[in-house]
C-alpha cells in the first residue's frame, strides 16, 4: 500500500472515530446527532430558518417548526452543560 492509500485510510478511520464520539455526546445529552448539530449551529444565537438551512446544507422544508421548538427547549440546558 502506498502512502496516499495509507493516508486516505487514516482519514476514514479518523472520520468514523469523530462520528462515534459525536453520537456518544449526543446520547449523553438526550439528543439525536442531528439535534446536536442544530444546537451547535445555534451557539452564536438565534438564526432564521433560511440561514439555518444554509448552515446545515438542507432544504428549508426539512426544518420544521417542531424541530425548532424541540431545539429551543433543550438549548438552555445544552448551553449550561457546555459552560456557555
Amino acid at each position: 500500500m502506498d502512502a496516499d492509500e495509507e493516508f486516505a485510510g487514516a482519514l476514514i478511520r479518523l472520520s468514523l472515530a469523530v462520528q462515534y464520539v459525536h453520537q456518544d455526546i449526543s446520547r449523553i445529552h438526550d439528543l439525536t446527532p442531528q439535534q446536536a448539530v442544530l444546537m451547535f449551529s445555534l451557539l452564536d444565537g438565534p438564526v432564521g430558518m433560511a440561514e439555518l438551512s444554509d448552515r446545515l446544507h438542507v432544504e428549508k422544508s426539512t426544518l420544521t417548526d417542531a424541530d425548532r421548538v424541540l431545539v429551543s427547549a433543550k438549548f438552555k440546558t445544552f448551553l449550561s452543560a457546555c459552560g456557555a
